[in-house]
C-alpha cells in the first residue's frame, strides 16, 4: 500500500507458486488520486481550474508450464480529461477505458538446435467519453471499440556454432468502430514477415543482418532492412555500428475519421519509414561503464494536419534529427552506485530547425546507497528537460514551457534486516518525494497547436507505504 499527496492511494496483492521457469503467478492492483489542480486557459480562452483525478483498477495472471504460457490482463482506467478538444467543457468530462489483453504461446523444440514459437494476442479496448457533439443537459457519449487477433510463429535455428536463424511470420486482425460513426466500422487483415541471421565471424566480430516485409491490407506495403556489426577489440572496448529502418502504416483513425467541422481522415495516406544509423563506442570494467552513441535519423512520409478547419491527414515531408548521447554506470562501492546519461538532439524540418516538441538537451542522473545488513535503501533521482519549441502558430495563452529538473528522493526500509527480526513475513516501509524542486512544469499542446502549452503535473508531492511479504 501507497499513500499521498492529492488523496493519492494505491493497492496492490500479489502470490504464485513455481520454480522461475514453470508456475502461476496471480494479481491485483488498485490506484486511485481525487486529482491535481489542472489550471489553464484553453482554446476557448477561458481560465479554469479542474481535479486531474484518477481511478484504475486491473489484475493480471501468468502461468508457464512445459514449454506452454498463457498471460492475461484486466484492466479499467477512469480519468477526469479536459475533453476531445482542448477547451472547457461546462460540464464535468470523464474518460471510461477497460481493456483486455491475452496472450497464449507455445515453444516446440525441434531436436537440440531448432525450435517453433506459437503464440496467440488478444487485445479488447473500449473508451468511453463525452463527444465533441454533447451541450449542457444533454451528453452525447463516444463510445469507440476496438479489437485486435494477433497470429504469430517464430522458427529458431542454430545453424552452426557460429550463425543463428530466426524467420516468423503473423496475421494481424483489427476490427473496430465507434457510437457516433465518427470512425465508420471496420475490419481489416494485415501480414507481415521477418527473417534474421546472426554471425561470429572472429571472437571480435558479429555480423547481424535481417529484414521485415509488411502487407498492411488495402496500404501500400513495403520491406525495410537492418543490419549491424559489434566489434570487441580487447575485453574492455565494444563497438557498435547499426544500420535499421522501420515502417508505420497509418492508423485508421487517420485514415477514416469524419469528426467535421475539426478534422477528416485521408485514405489515400501511405506508411512513414524511418531509416537510422547509430554508432557507439563502450568502454566497460567490472564496475564501471562509459558508452558514447551518435545517432542519425530521417524520418520520410510524416503523417501530420493540414490545413484549415476540418483538417486533414496528410504525409508530408521529413524531418532529420542527428545527436549524440552518453551514459555511464559506475559502481563507486559494494553500497554506492552511480548512473547517468545524457542526450543532445536537433531535427530539421523543411529548412527549419527544431519543429517538433522533443527539447535538444535532456539528462538522468542517479545516485543509489544501499546497506543490506540494516536493509535500507536510498535513491536520489534527477531527469532534466530543455525547454521546448512551441509552434508558431499557437497563441501564447499559459507559461511558455521551460526548462526543469525532476527530481525525486526514495527511501525503502526492510524492519526485519533493520531490527534483526527473523519471521515468515517480511515488512518494508517506503517514502517516496516526487518533484523534489516544486517545479512548474507545462508541455507544448502538439496535437492542434493552437496555444502553446498545458500543464503537464503536479508540484512537489509525498508518498509513504508499506509492503508486506510472506
Amino acid at each position: 500500500q501507497l499513500a499521498g499527496s492529492d488523496e493519492w492511494q494505491s493497492y496492490g496483492i500479489a502470490a504464485g507458486a513455481g520454480d522461475g521457469v514453470d508456475g502461476l503467478y496471480v494479481g491485483a492492483n488498485y490506484f486511485r488520486q481525487r486529482g491535481w489542480p489542472f489550471t489553464a486557459t484553453l482554446e476557448d480562452t477561458v481560465t479554469d481550474t479542474m481535479l486531474y483525478g484518477e481511478d484504475n483498477v486491473g489484475v493480471f495472471a501468468s502461468y508457464r508450464r512445459s514449454g506452454f504460457s498463457a498471460d492475461v490482463f484486466v484492466a479499467n482506467a477512469q480519468q477526469q480529461t479536459i475533453g476531445t478538444q482542448p477547451i472547457w467543457d461546462p460540464f464535468d468530462t470523464e474518460s471510461h477505458d477497460p481493456r483486455v489483453f491475452v496472450d497464449l504461446g507455445y515453444v516446440h523444440q525441434i531436436g537440440e538446435f531448432q525450435s517453433l514459437q506459437l503464440n496467440f494476442t488478444f487485445n479488447h479496448d473500449d473508451f468511453d467519453t463525452p463527444s465533441y457533439l454533447s451541450t449542457p443537459g444533454n451528453i452525447v457519449p463516444f463510445r469507440a471499440t476496438s479489437r485486435g487477433y494477433l497470429l504469430e510463429a517464430t522458427y529458431r535455428a542454430q545453424l552452426t556454432e557460429s550463425m543463428k536463424l530466426t524467420l516468423g511470420g503473423l496475421t494481424d486482425i483489427h476490427e473496430g468502430g465507434d457510437s457516433i460513426n465518427a470512425i465508420p466500422a471496420f475490419s481489416e487483415v494485415w501480414y507481415g514477415v521477418y527473417m534474421q541471421l546472426d554471425y561470429e565471424a572472429t571472437d571480435w566480430l558479429k555480423l547481424v543482418g535481417g529484414m521485415q516485409g509488411n502487407l498492411p491490407g488495402e496500404i501500400p506495403g513495403g520491406i525495410v532492412p537492418r543490419a549491424g556489426a559489434i566489434l570487441s577489440f580487447t575485453d574492455n572496448v565494444t563497438t557498435k555500428l547499426l544500420y535499421g529502418q522501420a515502417f508505420r502504416s497509418p492508423y485508421q483513425l487517420e485514415r477514416s475519421i469524419a469528426a467535421v467541422p475539426v478534422i477528416q481522415g485521408n485514405p489515400n495516406l501511405v506508411p512513414e519509414t524511418i531509416q537510422t544509423f547509430d554508432v557507439q563506442l563502450a568502454y566497460h570494467t567490472d564496475t564501471y561503464r562509459l558508452a558514447g552513441t551518435w545517432f542519425y535519423s530521417d524520418f520520410n512520409g510524416v503523417v501530420t494536419r493540414a490545413g484549415a478547419f476540418p483538417q486533414t491527414y496528410v504525409n508530408q515531408g521529413n524531418i532529420i534529427y542527428r545527436g549524440v548521447e552518453l551514459e555511464n554506470d559506475w559502481r563507486i562501492s559494494n553500497r554506492l552506485q552511480w548512473i547517468g546519461s545524457m542526450t543532445y538532439q536537433e531535427n530539421t524540418r523543411g529548412g527549419v530547425y527544431n519543429t517538433t516538441s522533443a527539447p535538444n538537451w535532456m539528462a538522468k542522473l542517479g545516485l543509489a546507497y544501499t546497506d543490506p545488513k540494516r536493509g535500507l535503501k536510498l535513491g536520489l533521482f534527477d531527469t532534466f528537460y530543455g525547454a521546448q519549441t512551441v509552434p508558431a502558430t499557437a497563441a501564447i495563452v499559459n507559461p511558455n514551457p521551460d526548462a526543469y529538473h525532476l527530481l525525486s528522493l526514495n527511501s525503502t526500509l526492510d524492519l526485519n534486516r533493520c531490527l534483526s527480526c527473523r519471521s515468515n513475513a517480511s515488512m518494508r516501509l517506503q517514502f517516496l518525494i516526487q518533484n523534489l524542486l516544486d517545479e512548474d512544469i507545462y508541455h507544448v499542446e502538439f496535437e492542434r497547436e493552437l496555444i502553446n502549452t498545458i500543464p503537464a503535473g503536479a508540484g512537489r508531492t509525498f508518498y509513504g507505504g508499506v509492503q508486506i511479504d510472506y
